[in-house]
């Protein structure tokens, strides 16, 4: 993993450094595979900080963090209901959620009117916090 998100986010440092702070935070979330939430909060806050002309630069760390973290489902009871992919084709954090969210409203019948959705690493099997 470690070298994986250390390629993406070198051409990015190099880029965009004054998103510096986002960048080294987004690293250590990786690392860690502790904070799954973090590396997308991190995505979007150096989205939101790049100027236009790099935007294709984030490109791959989009893909990167597509690739190595999900979405979970849970019911009140810690039950896992579903896995979804994540998808960062939003602008910025909040739509991503309103999306999601909307999306759950909309497309889905539980019979628990309470969910937990949280981001995991891919391959664990335990929640982290989102």
């Amino acid at each position: 993993m470690k070298c994986g998100i250390d390629q993406v986010l070198r051409p990015l440092a190099a880029e965009i450094s004054h998103a510096a702070d986002q960048i080294l935070d987004l690293r250590a979330a990786a690392l860690e595979q502790r904070n799954p939430g973090q590396c997308v909060h991190c995505y979007y806050r150096i989205l939101g900080e790049a100027p236009q002309q790099r935007i294709s630069a984030l490109q791959q760390l989009r893909h990167w963090i597509e690739s190595h973290l999900t979405l979970v489902v849970r019911d009140v009871f810690a039950h896992e209901l579903e896995r979804l992919p994540v998808e960062l084709r939003e602008s910025s954090l909040e739509s991503y959620c309103y999306r999601v969210m909307h999306d759950f409203h909309q497309d889905r019948a539980y019979t628990n009117s309470q969910l937990e959705i949280s981001f995991e690493f891919m391959g664990r099997t335990t929640p982290v916090a989102a």
